[in-house]
C-alpha cells in the first residue's frame, strides 16, 4: 500500500511540475515572440488624393513607420507590407500622368526559421503586364 501512495505521489508531482513548466515556458515564448508577428498592421503609405482646389487627383507619399527608417535608405521610398499590388500600380500610373517620380517598391522580406529574424532580401515593384494572347 505504501509502494502505491508513493508511486501516485511521485507522479502527480512529476505532472505538477511538467504542467507549470509548460505554462511557464509559453509566457516565456511569447515575451520573445518576433516583433513582425505582434506588429498591428498599418494602412497603406501610397494615396491617392482628390484635390478640390484644383479638381484633380494627387498621389500622395506617406513616409513609413520609423522602423522602416533602414529600408529608405537602403531602397529609396517605399510601400509598407500593407499595400495591395492594385494601389502599388495605380499609385505609380497617377504618378507618371503627374510626370513625377515613380521610384517606390515594397520590401521583400525573409524569415529566418532558426532565429525567427526578420530582414529584408531585395525591394520589388509589381508591374500590369497585358498581353494579346488568349487567357
Amino acid at each position: 500500500m505504501k509502494n502505491i501512495a508513493r508511486s501516485v505521489l511521485v507522479i502527480v508531482v512529476a505532472g505538477v511540475l511538467v504542467a507549470g513548466g509548460a505554462i511557464v515556458g509559453h509566457f516565456t515564448a511569447a515575451e520573445h515572440a518576433p516583433a513582425a508577428a505582434q506588429a498591428k498592421p498599418s494602412m497603406c503609405n501610397l494615396r491617392i488624393s482628390w484635390d478640390t482646389t484644383n479638381g484633380a487627383e494627387h498621389a500622395i507619399y506617406v513616409a513609413p513607420d520609423p522602423a522602416d527608417r533602414s529600408l529608405v535608405q537602403r531602397y529609396g521610398h517605399i510601400a509598407n507590407q500593407s499595400c495591395t499590388d492594385a494601389q502599388l500600380t495605380d499609385w505609380i500610373d497617377q504618378r507618371r500622368k503627374e510626370h513625377a517620380a515613380v521610384d517606390v517598391c515594397r520590401p521583400v522580406l525573409r524569415t529566418d526559421d532558426v532565429t525567427g529574424y526578420v530582414y529584408p532580401i531585395g525591394c520589388a515593384v509589381p508591374e500590369l503586364v497585358v498581353s494579346d494572347g488568349p487567357r
